[in-house]
């Protein structure tokens, strides 16, 4: 792979960082709960641009909206039909939108988590003793 390829992919994958950024700042100004916004922006995300990638499909720039689904969709149609036969569901372009999904789902649960983690702050030490709600 030349130095150029993985030049673009490093930028389109920045640029959809960006687009999820965006998306997680108009779903926190649109009231979205901050434990929920970057799960709903990277979901958006890769559902929306899986869609877009296979509304374009026959053409070359389908591979622009969402790279990874697509390269991800190609591969996972390859090995489904050399190992399982012709299967509907694992047919291009119907896979992008179910993998970008999948993939920025994935993701976005990853970042989310962290993201809370990070919020909550560290957990304090305990002394042995229990704590009681008061009435």
């Amino acid at each position: 792979m030349s130095w150029q390829a993985i030049f673009a992919m490093l930028l389109l994958t920045l640029a959809y960082g960006a687009i999820i950024a965006g998306l997680v700042w108009l779903l926190r100004r649109v009231g979205a709960p901050a434990r929920w916004a970057v799960l709903l922006g990277f979901l958006t995300f890769g559902i929306g641009s899986g869609l877009i990638a296979a509304w374009a499909w026959p053409y070359d720039s389908c591979v622009l909206p969402n790279l990874w689904a697509v390269l991800l969709g190609d591969a996972l149609y390859g090995l489904s039909s050399e190992h399982l036969g012709d299967i509907a569901a694992f047919r291009v372009p119907w896979v992008y939108p179910v993998l970008g999904a999948v993939l920025y789902g994935a993701l976005g649960l990853g970042v989310q988590a962290l993201a809370n983690w990070q919020r909550a702050g560290p957990v304090a030490e305990s002394d042995g003793q229990s704590v009681q709600a008061r009435t």
